[in-house]
């Protein structure tokens, strides 16, 4: 399946979670220009126990409050010459890192703005982004209640769905940010080498049953280029081109090859 745009998510850490019934909120606090706040006190108080949580902003504006038991919160930030940001109804949910994002605007500490909102995994708001699929594809459903229940409910489920949002947001780095400093022949091994992740495609066979226009499509590429690429690194002995596809013979070379010989770092779910 070809994605046209791809959305980036959250980066879940197991070490942030710590305690399988705890959760954490991590996020950033910025003014209206965009630019962030460091050294903002950032309070987090439990409307159910009344139970107080507090830091500080880093020195690039970041913050994160660990160890969080399950349940709804208040999120209220404050620093002079700007109006007090307070926002409620924060749930927190076990193994979840859930993400608050503060925008501060300027005025009397005296002067308020309050966000009433849920943060949770599932957004109910129309999709904005278009998905493209290149061939005949087969989608599962899981009804809201029961991926809900599962979120709340098993350890096993959540550790999944971590696995799954590191693994993609680990490929929408390098997507996003160093692959388009590479060149055509690098981006198109690399394409190759994501698609055999243990985390996001278990079981793949050495042979990628993929046209050259697919893999083009893939690294953003012409087919007349991937093509060029594709016997590049046939002729570095990492893959042979089959009809309807091609076989891969070293992953990891893939992931190393480049055109100026330099040696890059392997992903530990691609070894």
């Amino acid at each position: 399946m070809k994605i046209k745009l791809l959305l980036a998510v959250l980066p879940l850490t197991c070490a942030l979670l710590g305690q399988s019934n705890r959760g954490a909120i991590t996020g950033t606090v910025s003014d209206s220009t965009g630019s962030l706040v460091p050294g903002v006190e950032v309070v987090l108080v439990n409307t159910d126990t009344g139970a107080k949580s507090d830091t500080v902003t880093t020195g690039t504006g970041n913050y994160s409050l660990l160890q969080l038991p399950v349940g709804t919160y208040t999120l209220t930030v404050e620093k002079a010459g700007f109006s007090k940001f307070e926002q409620s109804n924060i749930q927190v949910q076990v193994a979840v890192t859930t993400r608050v994002d503060v925008v501060l605007k300027v005025g009397a500490a005296t002067e308020s703005v309050t966000v009433t909102a849920e943060s949770t995994l599932l957004k109910s708001e129309s999709w904005r982004y278009d998905v493209v699929a290149v061939r005949g594809s087969r989608l599962a459903y899981v009804p809201r209640a029961a991926f809900e229940r599962l979120l709340n409910t098993s350890l096993a489920f959540n550790r999944s769905m971590l696995a799954q949002m590191n693994a993609r947001l680990s490929l929408f780095i390098g997507l996003a940010v160093y692959d388009r400093l590479l060149s055509a022949d690098t981006r198109v091994a690399r394409c190759l080498a994501s698609l055999f992740s243990s985390d996001l495609y278990p079981g793949t066979s050495s042979f990628v049953k993929l046209s050259q226009d697919e893999i083009g499509l893939l690294s953003a590429v012409s087919r007349q280029r991937a093509n060029q690429a594709l016997h590049a690194l046939q002729q570095a002995g990492l893959l042979r081109i089959e009809f309807g596809g091609v076989t891969v013979l070293d992953v990891q070379g893939l992931w190393r090859f480049s055109g100026d010989s330099e040696v890059r770092d392997v992903p530990r779910n691609h070894r």
